[in-house]
């Protein structure tokens, strides 16, 4: 609780004409660390627009002020106010007309906040001592009397009883209790032989026979005792404790020295006690009852502030309110220059300390079970330099260090979907290998992404009870999927599973996180019931931010997976929202292009939302290969005022390093540039990953044939952002590896025509070299199957149509786009739907010869099982199975595509001689 002599700076500060400052274009100053004195006031200053700083992002903490400057400063804090200028009496002469502390001096001159240096002089350019500038301050506060020896003040007093047992609790059924506690209403955590429970101070201890049903009441005496009431028998033992520090300040007097404490009664948080200072400056004594009382104290004045001198007064107001507390506990060092932390520092704490709240948070998203490192080629120094790349032991390692850098800080660690499916170890283990990955992270939130549908409702459900098994209590929460009550998702209630939002609470502060998933991609390109309903991303969010704020929440996060230029339209549609954590599109953000790596905006992208206010958007590439580290400032009214923080490259050690390039350049490369963090994997998550790893290396080690050249992988033609080996100029007909599996399926499928197939069931580059089982399932890891359809050419041709239009026209997966085998066509995006595709021709089975496509024959085509139900928005090819006329040939499409390398190619493969999209016409 604050002093009431700042309560009654508050009232002056009102009194005075100060209003709050609305934010400005927010600085935040690079140079200012963060356990400095006066980081938090330099933060206000920055981010009320008060002090802008030196230079771009420096704040120069230890440069002197100038009278100018610090007037100026003075001038903003109150909220730059116009001058009330009068004709008498005359004004300095060395305060140009123009200057940008004309106006503050005006308003300190004619407020009687300044006499100058002489009667017509101010001296803006001189250096301000401290006694100067506190006489100012005080001047501009009214010129309050108040002494530092305000005895008999009311103070409250917040502390907390910490304890350790001595020795083990013991249960007569043999339960053992270790482990710390809290006590004054607080909570603790103790461990047994066989799980865990919560002890209260005075209440319920909870066990593992049924972790809801209290197994009796145990209560705490402060002298040490414990009593037990269960039903089993009573728990006996000896606390050994001491208090934490009471939140306590009195003015003119330092922080909290000693508290000394003595009771009676079990569990009964009544006190007597005394607090003690050895301190020359001051002396405090007296009674507390209960947590509020009366303390009567005597604080010295500073030995170096005079009687009668010109600054005495301010000095002694400032003591007693607590803005100074002298460069020593005797000292007030007056003729000290004020530098520019001291100046700030003043202000902040006049105008009472304004707080400002700062949220962490670190953030992976589109892991897609790839738990284990990869590499990675960085240009630096001129040359590439191969790293080993990422790895989900290695997020484990970074969220630790983020964890333990920010230790005591309000920190999230947040997954934004897509966390399975994509490698051999979803294909075998089915989302426990990574459930037990991520619960050596403890994630706080998971908002599911489109894969986590994959294998329907009741795979999300087998997934999720894996990952709820661990000791981690991850809230997954998403506010537009509904699923049917009765359901894998919904036994009992609508969020047995799922929950739409979440509050967390830090400290005072309340923040709401708001969880999205992109509705018609996840309809119709994973495999949900079609009992779930998916709503609307913008009308979904904006009923929640909507809620929250009824509640009283003023700062609200959405956890996304609807993708980057989604979030970045729909933060400016949202009223409200203050911050966007996102997925789906694979998005790296940053400075990374000087890499040779392409990035898609600044990390973190900063937008405004339709309030006009701050919205800050981040996104974290894929594949366990970057943890973003996201920080918000928000002001005391819950507004964003600025956000910081860098997407990290998790690096290991250089692979490979043809160009020679000197390892002192390369790790000056990584010291100067947050963005590249070069971190060991955890030893204890490597462990776990090596059990699963054992089985998959077994089947991943088999090669199956040789790859001639490169191929890349493009969702649409010039779509290089998924490949790690090709640029978008090189893709100028679309995906190597996409035209050569659909190549495949046409080849395995004996009877068909033509071959169909999505861009995004095929997942991967498939680079030059050996091609193993492990890449193929990699490639194709959806464990679709083959279908063979009769379809007429009419409905050929709008299958392709409905393809594209799925993602141009209806917002759906970019992985819906068609290649087709033993079929060709042009593409002009520009065109209506129903128009795009033109010069349609066919190559009949047998024949080497291409013809325009009949739209009134019959062509046996062969799609994959997730085309067949009308996937990615291929109706049309659902029809056709609704008619019957259609074969599931039970065909794995991952093992059909090994036995066309196996069989038909030889074991050896290269690029593809003829591409599906002949002629591609991009949006303009």
């Amino acid at each position: 609780m604050r002093r009431q002599a700042i309560v009654l700076v508050a009232l002056l500060l009102a009194l005075s004409g100060v209003t709050a400052l609305a934010p400005a274009a927010a600085v935040v100053f690079d140079d200012v660390a963060p356990t400095t004195y006066y980081a938090d006031a330099a933060l206000w200053a920055g981010t009320r627009g008060i002090s802008n700083g030196t230079g771009p992002g420096e704040f120069s903490p230890d440069d002197p002020l100038t009278r100018a400057d610090a007037m100026t400063l003075l001038w903003r804090a109150f909220g730059s106010p116009e001058p009330v200028v009068t004709a008498t009496p005359p004004f300095f002469t060395d305060v140009p007309a123009g200057t940008y502390y004309r106006k503050a001096v005006e308003w300190a001159f004619y407020g009687g906040i300044t006499t100058g240096k002489t009667a017509t002089t101010f001296a803006p350019g001189d250096t301000i001592t401290r006694a100067e500038f506190s006489t100012m301050l005080w001047r501009a506060y009214g010129s309050v009397a108040d002494s530092p020896a305000a005895n008999g003040d009311e103070l409250w007093i917040e502390h907390t009883m910490l304890g350790q047992l001595v020795g083990t609790l013991e249960q007569p059924d043999g339960f053992l209790f270790e482990g710390e506690w809290t006590a004054v209403g607080g909570t603790g955590m103790f461990t047994n032989a066989t799980g865990s429970g919560d002890l209260h101070g005075t209440g319920n201890v909870y066990g593992v026979v049924d972790p809801d049903v209290p197994m009796g009441l145990m209560q705490l005496n402060i002298e040490g005792q414990i009593a037990y009431d269960g039903s089993e028998g009573p728990i006996e033992g000896t606390v050994m404790g001491e208090h934490g520090p009471p939140d306590f300040t009195a003015p003119g007097c330092p922080e909290w020295a000693e508290w000394r404490y003595s009771s009676a009664g079990a569990g009964q948080m009544s006190h007597l006690g005394r607090v003690e200072y050895s301190l020359t400056q001051c002396t405090v004594s007296g009674a507390v009852s209960t947590s509020e009382g009366t303390i009567t104290f005597v604080a010295a004045a500073f030995s170096d502030v005079p009687a009668g001198s010109y600054y005495e007064e301010a000095v002694n107001w400032m003591t007693a309110n607590g803005i100074t507390t002298g460069t020593t506990p005797t000292t007030f060092s007056p003729d000290v220059l004020l530098t520019r932390a001291m100046g700030v520092t003043f202000l902040w704490r006049a105008a009472g300390e304004p707080e400002t709240f700062t949220l962490n948070m670190f953030h992976i998203d589109d892991h897609h079970s790839h738990l284990q490192a990869d590499d990675i080629g960085l240009e630096i120094g001129g040359s590439e330099v191969e790293f080993e790349l990422g790895g989900f032991p290695r997020v484990v390692s970074t969220i630790d260090a983020l964890r333990a850098s920010n230790a005591g800080e309000n920190n999230m660690v947040i997954h934004a979907g897509d966390a399975i499916t994509g490698t051999l170890f979803y294909t075998l283990f089915e989302g426990e290998a990574d459930a037990a990955l991520m619960n050596e992270a403890c994630f706080d939130i998971l908002v599911p992404g489109n894969h986590e549908f994959d294998g329907s409702d009741a795979g999300l459900v087998k997934f999720l009870d894996f990952l709820d098994s661990g000791l981690c209590d991850t809230e997954v929460i998403t506010a537009n999927v509904a699923p049917k009550l009765g359901t894998p998702l919904a036994p009992s209630s609508s969020t047995d599973y799922l929950e739409p939002n979440t509050i967390r609470n830090f400290g005072g502060e309340q923040v709401g996180f708001v969880g999205i998933t992109i509705a018609q991609k996840t309809k119709v390109s994973s495999s949900p019931l079609e009992t779930t309903q998916f709503l609307d991303e913008l009308t979904t969010a904006q009923a929640q931010i909507d809620q929250l704020t009824a509640q009283g929440v003023d700062k609200i996060v959405l956890i996304t997976h609807y993708g980057y230029s989604n979030d970045v339209a729909l933060a400016s549609a949202l009223s409200g929202v203050d911050a966007i954590v996102g997925g789906d599109s694979h998005t790296l953000l940053g400075d990374f292009d000087k890499y040779g790596l392409t990035t898609r905006g600044d990390y973190p992208t900063q937008t405004t939302n339709a309030d006009g206010d701050p919205v800050c958007i981040v996104h974290a590439w894929q594949y366990s290969t970057v943890v973003g580290a996201l920080s918000v400032h928000f002001d005391e009214d819950g507004t964003v005022v600025d956000c910081t923080g860098s997407a990290h490259l998790l690096l290991g050690d250089v692979l490979e390093n043809e160009g020679g390039v000197p390892d002192a350049t390369i790790q000056a490369a990584i010291d100067s540039d947050p963005q590249l963090m070069q971190i060991a994997p955890d030893a204890a998550a490597g462990a776990v990953l090596d059990q699963f790893a054992a089985e998959v290396d077994v089947l991943a080690a088999e090669v199956i044939g040789t790859v001639s050249e490169d191929l890349c992988l493009a969702r649409f033609p010039y779509d290089g952002s998924r490949s790690e080996i090709c640029d978008d100029a090189d893709l100028p007909n679309g995906g190597d590896i996409q035209q050569l599996v659909t190549e495949a399926f046409l080849t395995r499928a004996f009877r068909a025509d033509i071959a169909l197939q999505n861009s995004g069931g095929v997942r991967i580059d498939i680079p030059a070299g050996n091609i193993t089982i492990a890449q193929a399932y990699e490639l194709l890891p959806f464990a679709n199957t083959l279908f063979e359809l009769e379809m007429t050419g009419a409905e050929v041709a709008l299958a392709l149509e409905q393809g594209l239009s799925n993602v141009l026209d209806k917002g759906g997966s970019s992985g819906a786009y068609p290649y087709g085998a033993g079929i060709r066509w042009d593409v002009d995006t520009t065109a209506t739907s129903g128009n795009r595709f033109s010069n349609i021709e066919v190559k009949p089975k047998g024949t080497d010869t291409w013809v325009p496509i009949d739209l009134t024959a019959t062509y046996v085509v062969v799609a994959n099982s997730f085309m067949g139900g009308g996937g990615d928005g291929y109706q049309v090819l659902a029809d056709v199975v609704a008619d019957g006329r259609s074969v599931d040939t039970f065909l794995d499409y991952a093992q059909s595509f090994i036995d066309y390398i196996v069989e038909d190619a030889g074991g050896v493969i290269g690029k593809p001689t003829e591409y599906s999209t002949q002629n591609y016409s991009p949006a303009p």
